[in-house]
């Protein structure tokens, strides 16, 4: 009897093991009509390629991923859409790349949540240009803070329209993200309207809401919601910059790092900004291992940690001193350039495109760097990345753009990929030898550039 026993009690252990493994998993297939590839690529926030679903000769897949539940999205096939995961859901996906996101459509356990999604995904689609910085800058406050209520309140009836089938968890999940992406395009107004008027003394006036009084740190399920954590990146921000300055010995991504320790006590949001800002923090700091420390003692989530390792080592070889990746770029007459080529000048870079606003506003400030060098042992190059060869090549003639030229062909050059290149403008600084200076250079309207330059000269 007792030996029974015991093999029943084994039994119960197994499979209770056994369906929290299988939970843990998610299953996602589908089919593209029309492809023009072979895969699809399920990426995070950052852009991080998680998972490839890879296509049969029927144009199907059939794949399962264990990933946190949370936000994602798919790529490829000419798509670009938001995906919800979570433990348990088993999704059948299809889509056709002619129609792109127009003719998603989801079958199966979380077809509820994504299907809205991509509903919203169409919403977005058609209120873009009530979004964006360039329409939004342009207003006053009063019409501004009207706009993004009426925003919000559609975007709310969508969600309202369906909610009654979402799951409690997406449910509070998404209402959040609503809700928090409203306050995050309330506190960036001032900002938006310094970028557009070009008036940075701008100021909001003192009845302005401040949208940091509706900001909640204890609720650890608010760390699923997208909107929450960029919206929390910027309290930490505002709270680091009260106590730290320019003249501090400390790095400000090292402050960025301890401002999350003695702001947030809810363990879960304490790590999901943490990982969400260390990412980031990565990119702009000479002080690697100790982000990475700081950051690893608030992170237990082993994804976290392993993007934050992965990221970690690859920036390692872009220490200050080190020797600098290189690459070989034809020019506006069709000359090859490569940066082995510069030794001997300090190499000044700005990656840019003519389709980026912030870009473009830079222009005038480096031409003026340019002949303020003139005679100098200084080189300036611009490197057009994720560009038009046409539009490129008409906006340097028309604008009579100096320095060096250059065009990248994709984006898949080895010299982005070595520095990591996801956002542009980005500026690198490279000194006589070819050895790093600055992988985040200042920009040529900061006048702490040419007082830099000066010095190295």
């Amino acid at each position: 009897m007792k030996k029974i026993v015991l093999v029943l009690i084994g039994l119960i252990i197994f499979n209770s093991c056994k369906r929290e493994k299988q939970n843990n998993f998610i299953i996602v297939s589908g089919k593209v009509l029309n492809p023009v590839s072979d895969s699809l690529n399920l990426v995070n926030r950052f852009d991080y390629k998680i998972h490839s679903f890879y296509l049969t000769k029927e144009n199907t897949f059939n794949d399962t991923v264990n990933v946190p539940e949370g936000l994602y999205y798919l790529t490829g096939n000419n798509i670009f859409t938001s995906i919800y995961l979570k433990p348990n859901y088993n999704l059948n996906l299809t889509f056709d790349s002619k129609k792109s996101t127009e003719s998603v459509k989801y079958l199966g356990v979380g077809a509820y949540e994504n299907n809205y999604l991509a509903k919203k995904k169409m919403l977005m689609i058609k209120l873009f240009g009530f979004n964006i910085w360039e329409y939004q800058g342009e207003l006053s406050e009063k019409d501004f803070l009207q706009l993004n209520d009426s925003l919000y309140k559609v975007k709310k009836e969508l969600f309202d329209k369906h909610k009654q089938n979402f799951g409690v968890d997406f449910s509070f999940i998404e209402s959040n993200n609503l809700k928090y992406e409203k306050l995050d395009k309330i506190y960036q107004f001032e900002k938006a309207k310094r970028f557009v008027t070009g008036d940075d003394n701008f100021k909001i006036s003192s009845d302005y809401p401040d949208p940091f009084d509706e900001l909640d740190l204890t609720n650890g399920l608010l760390s699923k919601a997208q909107y929450y954590i960029y919206f929390l990146q910027h309290y930490i921000r505002v709270k680091t910059k009260e106590s730290w300055n320019e003249n501090d010995s400390i790095d400000y991504e090292v402050a960025l790092m301890k401002t999350i320790g003695t702001s947030i006590k809810n363990i879960e949001i304490k790590e999901a900004i943490a990982h969400h800002m260390a990412i980031m923090s990565l990119d702009y700091t000479n002080e690697l291992d100790e982000v990475l420390n700081i950051a690893n003692s608030y992170i237990s989530n082993n994804t976290y940690l392993d993007e934050l390792r992965n990221k970690y080592r690859n920036l390692k070889p872009l220490l200050k001193g080190s020797i600098s990746p290189t690459f070989e770029l034809y020019d506006i007459e069709n000359n090859l350039v490569s940066l082995s080529g510069l030794k001997g000048k300090i190499v000044y870079i700005d990656i840019w495109a003519t389709w980026c606003l912030p870009c473009v506003k830079e222009i005038p400030y480096l031409n003026k760097l340019e002949k303020e060098f003139k005679d100098k042992e200084i080189q300036f190059v611009s490197i057009s990345k994720n560009d038009k060869k046409e539009l490129w090549m008409e906006m340097v003639n028309e604008k009579e753009l100096g320095g060096i030229q250059l065009f990248a062909p994709d984006n898949n050059i080895s010299f982005f990929k070595e520095y990591a290149v996801k956002a542009i403008p980005r500026f690198i600084l490279i000194d006589k030898d070819g050895k790093i200076i600055d992988v985040n250079a200042k920009r040529p309207s900061d006048p702490k550039l040419k007082e830099q330059l000066e010095k190295l000269l």
